[in-house]
């Protein structure tokens, strides 16, 4: 994952040849989605308003993390991304998503504004995909023998007697017939399993692109071909204005999943601001927070700091848990404190 500003805004404070500086804002503060986009927890999706600090989200490597922190943003321009599978999005303008190019270069975070950019300059751009999850209700076997009779005749297309039939349409990608009441809850099924499912033209059946077919294939098919599939973002367009609400969770690489399986990020944006002015050696800088408690909870911005910036130096850095500050190995310092009331303000004199 390569790190990178998430907006214009942030590109020209960053690179700022300024000697002091102050960024505000409250946590969380944009990288909202609609409300009625989902959010996958433990518990199924959950509208992204009606999460809570404390639920726990499932992650798109099938793991469990907790959300830390819901900042509803109010009115925002919403725009609607929309991807080759045929799902889609709404989000706000400054949402970030892991994002690439092309196959064989690396995720970097970007917003959603930004990516608009990239495709009006023609590029293609891609988010990853999950992998097989277990979800509630609903472990990773009991999800493929839902999907497997679909693809029961691959070795056997001549059979006529049964509803359903499937074909391959190259090493990537696959096709599926079916009858329509079906197919809603097979491509779910197939999404929840990190393939890529869409509609096909007629209504009839599924354009299927995945990883790994193996695991839905007869044993006699012969079938071992694994590669790297990516989702690609076909379009992003305005929609208006609606309510939105962005979340912080737990964890390192910062990814959720919402609607229809979709891979999505969150962040700490003043982490990266604060990473550039280390760079000084004579640098000192202080990020507040309101109460000392949203310094140090559990997936806390201060985890988050010692998660983030022990990545990015592997040696030399000196973390004070006690005191809450971060010695960089050219000197520069970094402290975490609170805020709470005007009269703190004399705690940070000189």
């Amino acid at each position: 994952m390569t790190l990178a500003p998430a907006s214009k805004k942030q590109e020209q404070f960053l690179n700022s040849d300024a000697t002091i500086t102050l960024a505000g804002g409250s946590a969380g503060s944009g990288k909202a989605l609609r409300h009625g986009e989902k959010v996958l927890t433990d518990q199924g999706f959950r509208n992204i308003e009606d999460v809570k600090v404390g639920d726990t989200v499932i992650t798109p490597n099938n793991t469990k993390e907790t959300i830390v922190g819901v900042y509803p943003q109010g009115l925002v321009d919403v725009y609607r991304l929309t991807f080759w599978d045929g799902s889609t999005v709404d989000t706000c303008g400054e949402h970030l998503w892991s994002v690439r190019y092309d196959i064989e270069s690396d995720f970097v975070v970007q917003n959603t504004l930004q990516i608009q950019e990239k495709i009006q300059d023609g590029y293609r751009p891609r988010i990853p995909i999950v992998d097989a999850l277990d979800l509630p209700g609903s472990t990773i076997q009991q999800t493929l023998d839902r999907c497997k009779k679909y693809f029961k005749n691959a070795s056997n297309p001549d059979d006529n007697d049964s509803p359903y039939h499937s074909f391959p349409l190259g090493l990537t990608m696959w096709a599926v017939l079916a009858p329509a009441d079906e197919l809603s809850d097979l491509q779910q099924d197939l999404r929840s399993l990190g393939f890529l499912a869409r509609l096909n033209a007629s209504g009839t059946g599924l354009m299927i692109r995945g990883k790994d077919f193996g695991m839905l294939l007869d044993p006699e098919y012969h079938l071992d071909v694994q590669t790297d599939i990516d989702n690609f973002i076909m379009k992003i367009e305005p929609i208006g204005q609606d309510y939105a609400t962005c979340i912080a969770i737990s964890g390192p690489d910062k990814l959720f999943i919402t609607s229809n399986f979709v891979v999505t990020h969150n962040t700490f944006v003043s982490l990266l601001i604060a990473l550039k002015f280390m760079q000084h050696p004579r640098a000192t800088g202080v990020i507040f927070r309101r109460t000392s408690k949203m310094i140090t909870s559990p997936g806390s911005i201060w985890h988050e700091a010692v998660s983030l910036y022990t990545s990015v130096y592997k040696t030399g850095l000196r973390i004070r848990h006690r005191e809450n500050e971060i010695l960089f190995p050219n000197g520069a310092l970094l402290k975490f404190s609170h805020m709470q009331h005007a009269s703190n303000m004399y705690d940070h004199k000189g």
